[in-house]
């Protein structure tokens, strides 16, 4: 078998190959130079950079040469001035921060001179007002937990600051930053919670009757808490909470026990809680369950609350009974309210006489009413034309009117509330949509009107179309800024119209409008918004060529 070699050519003696991977003896190419095994060549800059150092070398030479034939002549010592390079090189060593000593002596200097002061010292120079109001307006912002005990741990100046009660007058401790029990409570309410004003335990489980006492006996300028899912306090600590602190006008009692709402403890709280002698709001926040025992209102409840102002009870239980709200005794008791929030909770009226309907005042104060209902529970509202006009009809004030998912409410009944400048309007889901007038409502608030839902209802005729004319009929007067026609049957060209008559318009919900061409049905904001201004026309164009070549 012939011999190969490398890439698969035979290997001839007289033509031997100049490199091989398996160096033989005899098959490489004999070498002229026998030394130059060690030879490194080289790209010439070692010699250019030899050259250069003897021609800095010369100079040097030189420059003495003249120095010496100078101080021979003169007798003189030449001087070097310093280079810009060295000054740049000083510059470098001078300390970050040099603070000077001011007028008011904010850095207790010692002389006019200037001192240098070291960045980690900086801090512990800042007298302990200004590093107060540092600390103050971090909390602020991120909450006084976690951050007070992290500032505490930096050093002893910083720790007597961040311990001062001032700074723990709002707390949270429903996130679990710190693991709660009786005794770590009782510490903290001696020596740093004398000054608490707002505390929320919700969800805590540790939360009984003696943490209650601790906390009423300890911070008694409380002022709101929060004690939602505690369920281990009953009666006797609501009381205690009451007794102990007079100035408490804000309770969350959502999701409590049973025995800490029963009738026995809402009536002292009511009688003894909502009436405070220095604050001038009150809030009651309850949620998902309440007793019976307070499905009925009375007047006698409602006296103890004439500076109540917030009024919460959202999708609110009252032990298979609806609540039975005296609308009149109602307003004779709380006449400083200003938000009434009733949604998803199910709830009566009463009959009562004209002439006591006559004489209740009514509500001149309130602004916001929230009565929606959800549509898709099956509970029995007592939501119709003769409670709204009981309830609103001295609400001149009303801002915000939330009657989404009503059953039984016609236009008639909202054309005629006292209120001259309503912003809020939300009617999705109501039955406001079957009657005709609603053209009416626009015309009244078109000039106050800012956030309007109009969604998922069916509009009699062309009802719709004469709604967003008259909305849009006057760009000068117009204040409108968010509209949700979402489900609807609007137009293009009505959609045209509200973009050329609403300017300040920068959100519009068009989302499953069965009247829109394909690919205009979706909610638009500020830039979006924009950009259908400048395509409407061409969209209104190609619509009307698509219908006139159906005809």
């Amino acid at each position: 078998m012939a011999q190969k070699g490398i890439l698969g050519f035979k290997k001839d003696p007289k033509h031997q190959i100049l490199f091989s991977f398996k160096t033989r003896e005899g098959e490489e190419w004999p070498s002229d130079d026998s030394d130059d095994s060690s030879y490194c060549p080289s790209d010439g800059s070692d010699e250019l950079l030899q050259v250069s150092h003897a021609k800095t070398k010369k100079k040097s030479r030189k420059k003495q040469d003249r120095d010496a034939e100078y101080e021979a002549r003169t007798g003189k010592a030449t001087t070097k001035k310093p280079t810009s390079q060295h000054n740049n090189a000083s510059n470098k060593l001078v300390p970050k921060m040099i603070i000077k000593k001011s007028v008011d002596d904010v850095f207790t200097a010692h002389s006019q001179e200037e001192h240098v002061v070291d960045d980690k010292q900086c801090w512990n120079l800042l007298p302990w007002q200004i590093l107060h109001h540092v600390f103050l307006l971090l909390i602020r912002e991120n909450g006084a937990l976690p951050s007070l005990c992290r500032m505490s741990k930096v050093c002893k100046h910083w720790y007597e600051v961040a311990c001062h009660p001032s700074l723990w007058s709002k707390m949270d401790f429903s996130y679990g930053w710190i693991k709660l029990n009786d005794d770590r409570l009782k510490w903290l309410c001696e020596n740093r919670l004398t000054q608490l004003r707002e505390v929320n335990f919700g969800t805590l489980k540790m939360m009984t009757n003696s943490s209650v006492e601790i906390v009423a006996t300890s911070c008694p300028n409380l002022e709101h808490i929060g004690l939602s899912y505690c369920t281990k306090i009953n009666s006797d600590g609501m009381k205690i909470l009451v007794e102990k602190c007079p100035k408490l006008v804000g309770f969350d009692l959502s999701y409590m026990s049973v025995d800490a709402l029963s009738n026995v403890a809402l009536k002292h709280l009511i009688e003894k809680g909502w009436s405070p002698s220095e604050a001038s709001q009150s809030i009651w926040q309850c949620a998902e369950r309440l007793p019976a025992s307070v499905q009925h209102t009375d007047c006698s409840y409602h006296t103890k609350c004439s500076d109540l102002e917030v009024l919460q009870m959202n999708k609110v239980g009252f032990s298979h009974t609806t609540l039975t709200i005296n609308i009149e005794s109602f307003q004779a008791g709380c006449p400083k309210l200003r938000v009434l929030e009733l949604s998803l909770t199910s709830y009566r009226a009463p009959s009562v006489s004209a002439k006591i309907q006559a004489q209740s005042p009514g509500f001149p104060d309130l602004e916001e009413v929230c009565l929606a209902i959800d549509t898709s529970a099956c509970t029995t509202v007592g939501l119709d034309d003769d409670f709204l006009h009981r309830l609103l009809k001295a609400s001149t004030k009303l801002k915000l009117f939330d009657l989404r998912g009503s059953s039984s409410i016609k236009c008639h009944t909202i054309q005629c509330l006292p209120a001259t400048d309503l912003q809020q309007l939300y009617l999705s889901l109501s039955s406001v949509a079957k009657y005709t007038g609603i053209e009416i409502i626009m015309a009244k608030w078109q000039h106050s009107l800012r956030d309007l839902d109009l969604s998922w209802n069916l509009y009699p005729g062309m009802s719709l179309d004469c709604a967003m004319h008259k909305l849009s009929d006057d760009p000068a007067k117009s204040a409108l800024e968010v509209l949700n026609l979402s489900g609807t049957s609007i137009t293009s060209d009505r959609v045209k119209s509200l973009l050329e008559g609403c300017p300040k318009l920068r959100t519009l919900n068009l989302c499953s409008c069965r009247g829109l061409p394909r690919g205009m049905k979706r909610k638009y904001t500020q830039d979006d918004l924009d950009q259908l201004r400048y395509d409407i026309d061409s969209i209104v164009r190609e619509e009307e060529m698509a219908d006139d070549n159906k005809v």
